[in-house]
């Protein structure tokens, strides 16, 4: 069966797709990968028996240039729906609802199936930077619209229970799959003595959209004896959270790193900062990356409390989960610093939950479930 994974991203922020790509591979499929390079990133995909196919375009990206980013994504749909119609395929696999659209409509064309992965809430796209009745109003549209895209897709997949109880309400006798977007049990490597033994060092590794509870936790550890803020990624609020912390010395900030390095920041790790805006719909939803990968590496988690991360987070005892005073913050990153006993309680059951149940290997089951449902219907 061939099968093609449409994706609005470059192939090296998005490590899902290359995942679920080869999986898919190793199950027998015939693979391609249609992607945005909108940063004209080359770095190379060389994965034996997936095709690749790239729409090269420069483009910004986020709110600020809103008009821009979506003639941006109007040419990337047009070109995908083109290469599609054009293509030979029994199933096209859309990431995020800025690609169903045009797979969803090529799909149908050819009366072939679709399925929808969902990594997150598109519709709260438009209010990451500023929240204004316009943008609110684009991202009621957006919701709207997305609507019957769901009910007629042929399968969903969504990152966590939470969503997927979201879009049973939406659509009662579709078939949901939960893949959490979990690393590899190979994701880990030995780690190497980069940092100073007394220094307690907390990361920020990903997508950076709220710099309210970033920029929070820069100002709180700012006195803090020993300890170092690492923040690395890109996103909406990069550039915000890159100006203001050249103000901090205890703060160093890298711009995107390519996945292969990843594993080097966990390693210069203390623990993980993933507590986001709570305001956001999405954040009430998901759970962050950052939080399994964190488990792979044994180290502790501080969260959003009320959020489903948050909810992870203490009933496996793997962090702290935080409400939104800096007094909160100050007291997890002071507890997690002092008390050795219940830091390797939480460094032991994130390695050990991570090994048993929230690996790559474990979670992508579900993809391959429903693949063979395909399989089997076709």
């Amino acid at each position: 069966m061939k099968v093609i994974l449409v994706v609005s991203n470059p192939l090296t922020t998005d490590n899902r797709v290359r995942k679920e790509a080869i999986t898919l591979s190793n199950q027998g499929f015939k693979i391609k990968i249609l992607t945005w390079n909108y940063n004209r990133d080359r770095s190379g995909f060389n994965e034996k028996g997936i095709e690749l196919e790239s729409f090269n375009s420069n483009s910004p990206r986020g709110t600020s240039k809103l008009i821009q980013t979506y003639l941006g994504l109007l040419k990337f749909q047009l070109w995908v729906f083109i290469k599609l119609v054009k293509s030979d395929f029994d199933v096209v696999h859309c990431i995020d609802f800025d690609t169903l659209p045009s797979g969803f409509l090529a799909a149908k064309l050819k009366r072939k199936k679709v399925v929808f992965d969902i990594l997150d809430f598109y519709f709260t796209f438009p209010l990451l930077e500023r929240d204004t009745r316009v943008l609110r109003f684009i991202s009621k549209v957006l919701r709207s619209l997305e609507w019957p895209f769901v009910k007629r897709a042929d399968f969903l997949i969504v990152t966590t229970p939470k969503y997927k109880q979201y879009y049973s309400k939406l659509a009662p006798k579709k078939s949901i799959a939960t893949v959490y977007n979990s690393p590899e049990l190979n994701f880990t490597k030995p780690r190497s003595k980069t940092t100073r033994e007394d220094d307690f060092v907390i990361s920020y590794i990903g997508s950076i959209r709220y710099a309210k509870q970033i920029s929070r936790l820069i100002r709180v550890t700012k006195n803090m004896p020993n300890t170092k803020v690492l923040i690395a990624g890109s996103g909406v609020k990069a550039e915000e959270i890159k100006r203001f912390s050249k103000d901090y010395k205890h703060v160093v900030f890298h711009d995107e790193v390519p996945h292969s390095m990843v594993a080097d920041i966990y390693n210069c790790s203390s623990c993980i900062y993933a507590a986001y805006d709570i305001q956001d719909e999405n954040t009430q939803f998901l759970l962050p990356v950052k939080v399994l990968e964190a488990m792979a590496f044994g180290l502790p988690v501080i969260a959003a409390k009320g959020t489903y991360a948050g909810d992870f987070v203490e009933k496996n005892r793997i962090g702290l989960a935080i409400g939104n005073s800096p007094d909160e913050l100050e007291k997890s990153i002071f507890l997690l610093k002092s008390d050795k006993i219940l830091y390797n309680e939480f460094k032991r059951n994130g390695t050990r939950l991570f090994r048993e149940k929230f690996n790559w290997e474990e979670t992508s089951k579900g993809l391959i479930k429903i693949y063979n449902k395909l399989a089997e219907s076709a």
